[in-house]
């Protein structure tokens, strides 16, 4: 068939096109045999399956139609929240300026976590040797927009989060949050290393097994969220009324949200201590707040909330408060027509903002950025835990969890952890019976998960199954040897049946990997003075 001539010119623009989003060049997916495959996350089999056949084509192709989409699309945070530090991207991260600024300690953590240097060879994040101790990784990827938190690709498929990140709002290097004690970053399984990728990259190429980093598109790009683009193309060119894009914003306002929390997560990705303790990672994952609302719940869906009433996803809402700064207030009056009868202990002024009230910041990344918590609520109203709506969150959270355990799109290890988090709420719950079933069930689908074993050994522990819970305190151990809350737990065990020897080497142990101003310090040096009295 020949190729229309419109079609042959958008080709040869296409080619020459060298603005706009010129970080999203035009990608041909591959499939060559089992050694080249290349996919789009969140569709097709890793996502929304469409009803028509369609390649990806990179975002420069979407800017000859929608030049203005994409120009804001470009310098969206969405769009930058993963990069491949390559030779010609890498100043972005590790200008001569940048590398020079200063490092920031964080309370809690310790440990000489290196520093990063540039080479003809790349990037290479450095530290002192320890032995045979790993002390030398090539930063490869950087997650994230505003802080960076560098990645390097190893054996092929496994992201390890290196332990210097650096904060664009702070000016400075800080220890990454979330390290394991005495380990050179955390090395993520490649399941968990895909979670990952889904969320900070749009499409994927893999070779021999091995993520060809060059080939990829990182960051949200437009085909991330409308599908790939092909097919799109040529029903343009050929006038067909059927323009064969996914356009979520046609979605009802409920399937929007949980469109969007793909990446800015549901409730049931969340462990239950946050939610219930209103902890700054509640406040950083914008859509499990959102889906925790009244506003949210209460609501038909089709009417209900969605992440579109507030944002533009092809705008940064720094930049959108400047043309439409009313628009949050607007949002809310759609359904409290008139605040001020809903307000008896406050006086309502013309410029009271909803957001300041009802949406409270948080802190999410130890003073170095702070995030607006979306679980909409009143100002100063208790912490679920331990108020009267505790089992009704309880109980919203439990059936997240069982949503996302009944989903077959989720892999094994995310869950594990939500079956080990459900588990958690039905202890919480008084059912301890069916928190054990949980947690065998998490074991059986995730057996290299400790957090599984330390909580199936908190269980025991009330049960008064003693040994079995210090034998799921030392399985939890074996897999992650540097934590010290799993020896501190299992000491209390010991400390309780009269193994005092036992309790106080593991109280030591604990101790070796605290850092010094970590108030847990306290908690142990007490429990060894009742053990020495």
């Amino acid at each position: 068939m020949a190729i229309p001539p419109q079609r042959l010119l958008l080709l040869l623009v296409l080619s020459l096109i060298g603005s706009g989003c010129e970080n999203s060049k035009p990608v041909v997916p591959r499939l060559i045999g089992t050694e080249k495959i290349s996919y789009l996350y969140g569709f097709g089999d890793h996502g929304i399956r469409l009803p028509y056949k369609a390649q990806v084509v990179g975002s420069a192709a979407c800017a000859e139609c929608h030049p203005g989409e994409c120009e804001a699309q470009h310098t969206h945070h969405m769009a930058q929240t993963g990069s491949a530090i390559l030779k010609d991207s890498r100043d972005r991260f590790f200008s001569e300026k940048m590398v020079s600024l200063p490092y920031k300690k964080i309370e809690g953590l310790h440990g000489d976590p290196g520093a990063y240097r540039v080479a003809d060879d790349g990037v290479w994040l450095e530290m002192q040797s320890e032995g045979e101790k790993q002390n030398r990784a090539k930063a490869d990827i950087a997650f994230g927009s505003r802080s960076f938190t560098m990645l390097s690709v190893e054996d092929g498929r496994r992201l390890r989060e290196l332990p210097v990140s650096y904060s664009a709002v702070k000016q400075c290097w800080f220890q990454t949050p979330g390290q394991p004690a005495g380990t050179f970053g955390k090395l993520n399984s490649v399941q968990h290393s895909e979670h990952c990728l889904s969320c900070h990259a749009s499409f994927i190429s893999w070779e021999n097994d091995r993520l060809n980093v060059a080939e990829s598109q990182f960051g949200v790009s437009c085909e991330r969220c409308h599908g790939p683009g092909s097919a799109h193309i040529d029903a343009a060119l050929e006038g067909n009324e059927n323009l064969k894009i996914y356009n979520a914003g046609r979605l009802s306002p409920d399937k929007q949200v949980q469109f969007c929390s793909q990446c800015h997560r549901q409730p049931g990705e969340l462990n239950p201590r946050d939610v219930m303790n209103l902890t700054g990672e509640l406040a950083r994952h914008a859509g499990a707040g959102l889906m925790l609302s009244k506003c949210f719940t209460e609501s038909p869906p089709e009417s209900t909330i969605s992440c579109l009433d507030c944002h533009n996803p092809h705008i940064n809402s720094e930049e959108e408060d400047l043309v439409s700064p009313n628009r949050y207030n607007a949002s809310c009056l759609r359904c409290h027509e008139n605040p001020a009868a809903d307000h008896t202990t406050v006086d309502l002024g013309v410029d009271s903002d909803c957001v300041a009230c009802h949406m409270q910041t948080g802190d999410y990344g130890h003073g170095l950025m702070e995030f607006t918590s979306h679980w909409i609520r009143n100002p100063g109203e208790a912490k679920p835990l331990g108020s009267a709506q505790e089992r009704e969150v309880y109980d919203a959270i439990a059936d997240a969890y069982r949503t996302l355990l009944d989903d077959p799109r989720v892999g094994s290890e995310r869950k594990a952890i939500a079956a080990t988090s459900l588990a958690e709420v039905l202890v919480m719950t008084e059912r301890p019976v069916e928190g054990m079933q949980q947690l065998k069930r998490a074991i059986a689908l995730d057996p290299q998960n400790p957090l599984a074993f330390e909580r199936r050994a908190a269980v025991y522990r009330m049960l008064g199954r003693n040994e079995d819970a210090i034998a799921d305190y030392s399985r939890a151990i074996e897999l992650e040897p540097t934590s010290a809350a799993l020896y501190m737990g299992r000491a209390a065990i010991c400390l309780e049946i009269g193994k005092r020897d036992a309790a106080s080497r593991d109280l030591t142990q604990a101790q070796d990997l605290l850092s010094s101003d970590d108030p847990r310090q306290k908690q142990i040096g007490k429990m060894l003075r009742q053990i020495n009295r």
